[in-house]
């Protein structure tokens, strides 16, 4: 039996770098180290439901366009104005495309100072290419909240030290609990 790589569902792959998972998601393809999942690949392996490839490398590839930075400035645009009370307040968006149109989603939420707690579930209903929310005046960490709740193989951002004039991006990858530090660039059309 061949196995799918780059599956839905991880496939796992044993390489000379250690354990990895590839995945494809609706936005993306990925091959990452496998940290937190390594025992599951290491059995996946040892029952023939993964892949030997010893020249496997970490990579990133979106397989959408890379978010126009025009989007990125209405969002920037959004951050700021949900600040104007509150230079703490944190906003989430959702970016989606839905044919061939970038747009901005507000998902519903309670907004609060360092913190924000979904009321709207995602659907797929939607196509979310990336699920970004601010952190204000402060720097754009990914805190322990975001670690539970940014696990769903989604591309995720976070911006902060908004009142700086020049606004910090901090970009990942998420999935079952595992998470690849992604470059800006790899995001956003910037160049």
């Amino acid at each position: 039996m061949e196995i799918k790589r780059f599956s839905q569902n991880g496939t796992p792959v044993l390489s000379l770098d250690g354990p990895m998972i590839e995945l494809r998601t609706r936005v993306c393809e990925i091959r990452f180290p496998a940290r937190v999942n390594s025992h599951w690949v290491i059995d996946q392996i040892n029952q023939g439901n993964g892949v030997l490839d010893s020249l496997a490398k970490p990579e990133f590839k979106m397989i959408v366009p890379r978010i126009p930075f025009s989007v990125m400035t209405q969002v920037l645009d959004l951050f700021y104005k949900t600040m104007l009370g509150n230079k703490l307040m944190e906003l989430e968006v959702w970016i989606t495309l839905d044919n061939d149109q970038w747009g901005i989603y507000i998902p519903e939420q309670q907004n609060g100072q360092l913190r924000i707690k979904n009321i709207e579930s995602i659907t797929a209903d939607r196509f979310i290419v990336a699920i970004i929310h601010s952190h204000g005046a402060y720097p754009p960490i990914f805190s322990t909240t975001d670690n539970n709740n940014e696990i769903y193989g989604f591309v995720y951002g976070v911006v902060g030290s908004l009142l700086t004039g020049a606004p910090d991006f901090n970009f990942r990858f998420g999935w079952n609990r595992e998470f690849i530090k992604l470059e800006v660039g790899d995001v956003l059309a910037i160049n």
